[in-house]
């Protein structure tokens, strides 16, 4: 699997342009992604799964990305 990274102003465009789809997946902690969630007007899929998780499961932290 290849890792890609994109900046702000990346997400930016995706999440306030029509037609975007894109799975959003944030691997921060509860606390953090509680405190924080990234939105916009076509923000249609978005997944939080800590980082951690998939560490610690694997598998079902897998199953739980569409």
């Amino acid at each position: 699997m290849e890792v890609t990274s994109f900046r702000a102003e990346d997400l930016f465009k995706w999440v306030t342009r029509p037609g975007e789809e894109f799975l959003l997946l944030d691997v921060r902690v509860n606390e953090q992604f509680d405190r924080f969630k990234v939105e916009g007007p076509f923000l249609s899929n978005m997944v939080n799964v800590p980082y951690v998780e998939f560490v610690e499961h694997e598998e079902e932290s897998v199953a739980r990305v569409p």
